[in-house]
């Protein structure tokens, strides 16, 4: 009778999902089926046996799964942090003996489990855009404080930088600080970067872009004049972004775009203008031990499925 071969459950490093895995001892035939069995509680072989003798019981009110002979894995994403789940595998095979006799014959049971799931994997990635408006509140900042030094005779200039576009209720000037559409995809961890015994290392180049848009209501010399303060100052913002990172930015690349206006309503009228911040970013996943988790995200994201015929 076909044998399970290492048959083991493990967290996802990423938390959310356990993978089972496993190996059979010989080729598995068509007239077999691999069920598992799943409970959040102690699994009963008993519970097993009268289920399979009659698959309307359920005793122990276990999860059951029939896996396609071809995967030699299983995906749980039915699972929560911090709790316990136990699994049970089996094979059955039913041949026609003598007679027309159906000859039922199981592999051994097997067990594996997982305790208090927890997320194993670190993360590095990069928050532009909050670092774009960090930076840019500190230039409008600087800004205002040089302007009005220079015109003390006049108001205090007034600058906002948002996260979103606001709603305008009277004239006004304000940067707006976006993600726009990137020309590169993303690739996540489709790449190894490290690998020793301890310890796997993923990642990927990814493309990101920030718009930095600056508006002004029914004042167009405004909108020229911070445009031609912000092409003086983008080297500053260029210098200031990439102080803000010890690794993980490879590049950065900043676009002035064309000028713009808008009249919604017919009640005020808008001008604007931008840049656009291009950046290059190393993404990494770390995986630290046991080696299962590194065995796993090699399987998933190496896309390395085996299927027997």
């Amino acid at each position: 009778m076909i044998e399970f071969i290492n048959f083991k459950a493990y967290p996802h490093p990423l938390g959310g999902e356990i993978d089972i895995s496993y190996d059979y001892s010989e080729k598995i035939t068509d007239n077999c089926k691999t069920y598992i069995f799943k409970s959040d509680n102690e699994i009963n072989d008993e519970d097993i046996v009268a289920f399979l003798d009659d698959k309307n019981t359920n005793p122990g009110n276990l999860e059951i799964s029939l896996i396609q002979n071809y995967l030699k894995k299983a995906w749980d994403y039915k699972v929560k942090q911090g709790k316990t789940y136990s699994y049970k595998g089996i094979i059955e095979r039913k041949t026609v003996g003598e007679n027309d006799t159906v000859i039922t014959e199981r592999s051994q049971i097997v067990t594996a489990k997982v305790d208090k799931i927890i997320s194993e994997a670190i993360i590095h990635t990069v928050p532009m855009k909050q670092l774009v408006m960090n930076g840019m509140e500190k230039l409008v900042k600087a800004i205002v404080e040089n302007v009005s030094a220079r015109n003390t005779d006049q108001p205090t200039v007034e600058l906002s930088v948002y996260d979103h576009y606001p709603v305008i209720s009277e004239p006004t000037q304000f940067f707006v600080v976006t993600r726009a559409s990137s020309d590169e995809g993303m690739k996540f961890w489709s790449n190894v970067f490290y690998e020793d015994k301890d310890k796997l290392i993923k990642g990927d180049i990814e493309a990101e872009t920030i718009n930095v848009t600056w508006m002004t209501v029914n004042n167009s010399i405004m909108r020229d004049q911070i445009t031609n303060i912000m092409r003086g100052v983008r080297f500053w913002l260029r210098k200031y972004l990439m102080r803000q990172f010890e690794t993980g930015v490879l590049g950065i690349h900043i676009t002035l775009m064309a000028d713009g206006d808008e009249n919604p309503g017919n009640e005020m009228h808008l001008f604007f203008s931008g840049m656009l911040i291009h950046f290059l970013i190393e993404t990494k996943l770390t995986i630290e031990k046991p080696s299962s988790l590194a065995e796993n995200i090699r399987l998933e994201w190496g896309f390395d499925v085996e299927k027997n015929g």
